[in-house]
């Protein structure tokens, strides 16, 4: 097998990991609290990235560097933490991980215009078209009336620009400081935070962890460890842009999983509407194509 057909295995892999989390995270809302849930699996996956930063960045760190992981750890650590928690609250109220899952993508679409307001990098015109078309689709698969959407879809919405901030603080972390073990601080960092506010404003008993143990391990070894190591393995041999476009596969990984696992079914309008934000992503990504994207 070559290095292209490798790398793109692994990239798929990595977008089904993150789509079929979804199932995870509607899973462990029935049994947890939002907090708690998230407090629980980002233990584990800080736990499982151990093995990750030792094989893959074994080097003594100097003191510059040992600086730059601890600023960029804590940055996307704390952004990591709020956009997991908005998350998982978001998918417990919209109760469906594949509307979950195409909604939280939606920050492949935010990005470049966060970019463009912030930074006023003009994002392309294929990315303006992107927005439109995953905003109409985002109505559709609402479910709504007029124009109201239901609570769960603005906290999703709100997750996903949340999902932006953090893309765009693993962007500067990944300039400045060795990627790894930035990112396994952000883990603890996460892991450590969600945990004091599950301790605050949750209880759980023995019995509601063990009742979403195998939520716990995916969402925790699955999508925090394994996936993150498939990751950084595809992209070693993968164009980056060539990785995003796979990763917009995340949301349908979602929508299948869902269908399978939970046994979900949407309108016609829902499947409309996933399929006008999949098309809303993709063409946000054109872009990337002719202009270095952020």
């Amino acid at each position: 097998m070559n290095k292209k057909t490798r790398s793109t295995i692994l990239l798929v892999l990595t977008a089904a990991m993150w789509g079929c989390s979804f199932v995870a995270f509607a899973i462990g809302s029935s049994h947890l609290g939002s907090l708690t849930y998230t407090a629980a699996r980002f233990i584990l996956g800080s736990i499982s990235m151990i093995p990750v930063v030792l094989l893959f960045e074994r080097q003594k760190l100097s003191a510059q560097e040992k600086r730059a992981v601890l600023k960029c750890g804590l940055l996307t650590g704390v952004l990591l933490a709020v956009a997991s928690i908005a998350q998982q609250y978001g998918v417990a109220l919209s109760g469906s991980a594949g509307v979950s899952g195409f909604i939280t993508n939606l920050y492949t679409v935010f990005t470049p215009v966060v970019c463009f307001i912030l930074f006023k990098k003009n994002p392309g015109k294929f990315a303006w078209m992107g927005f439109g078309v995953a905003l109409v689709g985002l109505y559709l698969l609402s479910g709504a009336k007029g124009l109201a959407v239901g609570i769960g879809e603005l906290v999703l919405m709100v997750s996903a620009l949340l999902w932006t901030a953090h893309l765009l603080s693993v962007d500067y972390a990944a300039k400045s400081a060795p990627p790894l073990h930035a990112t396994a601080l952000a883990f603890c960092v996460a892991a450590l935070l969600s945990t004091i506010a599950a301790l605050l404003l949750e209880s759980c008993t023995v019995q509601s962890l063990l009742d979403a143990k195998y939520a716990i391990l995916f969402g925790g070894v699955i999508s925090v460890g394994a996936s993150y190591t498939c990751q950084a393995l595809g992209q070693r041999d993968a164009d980056p842009n060539f990785a995003a476009l796979i990763y917009c596969l995340e949301p349908v990984f979602a929508a299948v999983g869902g269908a399978l696992v939970l046994h979900e079914v949407m309108q016609v309008r829902g499947y409309a509407g996933c399929l006008l934000i999949l098309c809303g992503i993709l063409l946000s990504r054109v872009r990337s194509k002719e202009k270095k994207s952020v």
